[in-house]
């Protein structure tokens, strides 16, 4: 499906890209950007949720640095490192979208994902994505 027809098909909705976040200095950066490149591209009512997990690096700083320059970028800062798990449920219990891709901080898996992802929401309640090799 075609970004434009993606961009008709979910009607302006709600999308939020999250993820936890841990000594991810070196990735953070590029990572929420490319976030927003997505997002963008896709609607004008987004956000990009970062839960920094007690990073002991420069992330939190980072992250910090990146919603001043733009609101629609928040982040939740975990006082000490308490894992994914629990990063996750407070992304859960904060994401503001109608729909949420969940992804990581490291790089690992590219957001054009989304584009690949999202035209099979519209069929399912819930779509999950792996990568078939490291």
């Amino acid at each position: 499906m075609e970004v434009q027809e993606l961009r008709s098909k979910i009607n302006n909705a709600f999308l939020s890209i999250a993820m936890p976040a841990y000594n991810e200095e070196g990735n953070i950066e590029h990572v929420v950007r490319e976030a927003l490149k997505v997002l963008r591209s896709l609607t004008s009512s987004y956000e990009v949720l970062v839960v920094n997990d007690g990073s002991s690096d420069r992330t939190g700083e980072i992250l910090d640095a990146l919603a001043k320059e733009d609101g629609r970028i928040r982040v939740i800062h975990n006082s000490k490192n308490v894992g994914i798990g629990y990063s996750s449920f407070v992304i859960y219990c904060n994401v503001k979208g109608e729909y949420l891709f969940w992804n990581a901080a490291d790089n690992q898996i590219y957001m054009e994902e989304l584009y690949t992802l999202l035209p099979h929401i519209f069929a399912n309640d819930i779509v999950v994505g792996n990568r078939k090799q490291r």
